[in-house]
């Protein structure tokens, strides 16, 4: 082999070690960048607050919507009395 194919492998042999160095250390790198993740402290209740079994079956507890799309909703937007909706 001459000289010139000795540099050249060299070469080849420098670089694929360059990308294989940074193909390992870049992400070992990255994932050290930054603060320590601390989780935030939140209130929660101990419990859910529950309506109590006479309220639940009574007239206040939850319905199935009625949705009443075909009615006719006149001038909705004068209800806003902002003149700039006229």
């Amino acid at each position: 082999m001459s000289t010139l194919a000795n540099e050249g492998c060299v070469r080849v042999g420098r670089t694929v070690f360059a990308v294989a160095l940074a193909t390992i250390l870049l992400p070992v790198i990255g994932c050290s960048v930054g603060p320590k993740y601390v989780r935030p402290t939140v209130q929660s209740p101990s419990a859910y607050k529950e309506l109590p079994e006479a309220v639940a079956k009574g007239p206040d507890s939850w319905r199935t919507a009625q949705p009443k799309d075909g009615t006719t909703r006149g001038k909705w937007w004068e209800a806003f009395n902002d003149p700039q909706l006229t």
